[in-house]
């Protein structure tokens, strides 16, 4: 369906913020006005050089993310719980209308779903067995992947990464981990311009500055 329907006005909005000349150029023309971080900016500007701004040529990715959130789901039931839970989840995201419609969007919802079921599976290994470094290492590129993704997968890493501290036991696990936050906050370093830059704006040209009572009537 997704090669079938046109391109929305989200995906229009990216696509007229790519094709920069200079890398400055792109971040700060067309990434720091948007409210998203700056992954999926950077990758259509490369992807579109080398495949061009076809339907066809930008939706592609985002159908083969989509696809493989399927099996990372089972994979994330499957070893939080059992593989009847894991097949369960994984018909959910294959049929379910909200990971369907975002699966064709180039935008990064259906990437943060990916990333987001990659961290659960990968918390599950931490969490319930062995703090193995190949799954430590595994968990933090999702979790860096997220960060630049979307705020929301960001908030969604963060917040289970919290959980994490708590479920693994401190003793003799503790330098692993202190290490693995070490390395994920430097790599976030080159972002915090950037998104010190869109949270100054204080809102988009159609979304208002959020009221006091925001958290309340949301």
């Amino acid at each position: 369906a997704g090669y079938f329907t046109p391109f929305s006005h989200d995906e229009l909005s990216a696509l007229n913020r790519i094709g920069y000349t200079g890398f400055t150029d792109l971040i700060n023309l067309g990434v720091k006005p948007d409210g998203h971080p700056a992954l999926l900016q950077l990758f259509l500007h490369y992807w579109s050089l080398i495949f061009g701004t076809s339907l066809n040529a930008i939706r592609t990715p985002f159908i083969i993310v989509g696809t493989l959130s399927i099996y990372t789901g089972f994979l994330a039931g499957k070893s939080w719980f059992n593989e009847k839970i894991g097949l369960i989840l994984a018909l959910c995201i294959a049929s379910i209308q909200f990971p369907l419609t975002y699966s064709i969007w180039a935008r990064p919802y259906t990437v943060g779903l990916l990333l987001s079921l990659g961290l659960l599976y990968h918390f599950s290994k931490l969490s319930f067995g062995q703090v193995k470094t190949k799954n430590l290492f595994l968990y933090g590129i999702f979790g860096v992947l997220s960060l630049y993704n979307h705020y929301f997968s960001g908030l969604f890493f963060a917040l289970i990464s919290l959980l994490l501290i708590v479920f693994v036991r401190v003793e003799k696990k503790w330098s692993k981990l202190s290490i693995f936050f070490i390395g994920i906050s430097l790599l976030y370093l080159p972002h915090i311009s950037i998104t010190l830059a869109q949270v100054n704006k204080g809102g988009l040209s159609w979304l208002s500055v959020p009221r006091p009572d925001f958290l309340w009537q949301h």
